[in-house]
């Protein structure tokens, strides 16, 4: 249990700041393979999904950017990646439960759901209503995107 009061919830992300340290409490991370058969990059905010698995199964379980449709394969959040991303065939580490900086394509605001996004793979979006099988977890910061994406703090849950 924290034997601080956190006065600045920028604080959870930069240390030195107002809020102090960084926090990271409950923060279930997971590491898989990005299948080696997608192209580009993953990056760290990027939605991961696990790839289907077909009988019988060989070798290890891939994943890759989460698709634009709901598909109940979601998984966690790319964190740790490398200058330029992970590249097809890393190891990648995914981050499933606490504090975590996500990628989302459209403006966000705090205290809504972050669920799988429907316009640009690998992206959340924000919903007023959770979502069996889409629902990451919930948005903690407004943040206006007009073009692009964006890294938002969200309280990774899975619903």
């Amino acid at each position: 249990m924290p034997t601080d009061q956190l006065v600045n919830p920028a604080g959870l992300f930069t240390a030195g700041t107002a809020g102090g340290p960084v926090y990271t409490t409950g923060v279930v991370v997971v590491q898989a393979i990005y299948d080696p058969a997608q192209s580009g990059n993953l990056l760290n905010g990027n939605l991961v999904e696990l790839e289907p698995i077909t009988a019988p199964a060989t070798g290890p379980i891939l994943v890759k950017k989460s698709a634009t449709v709901a598909d109940n394969y979601i998984l966690g959040v790319v964190v740790g990646a490398p200058t330029g991303g992970y590249a097809p065939g890393s190891n990648v580490q995914i981050q499933t439960q606490g504090v975590c900086l996500c990628l989302f394509a459209a403006t966000t605001v705090a205290g809504n759901f972050a669920i799988q996004g429907t316009g640009t793979a690998g992206t959340l979006a924000g919903s007023g209503t959770a979502t069996t099988g889409v629902t990451m977890g919930v948005i903690l910061s407004a943040v206006t995107i007009s073009a692009g994406t964006a890294l938002v703090p969200v309280y990774l849950d899975r619903t």
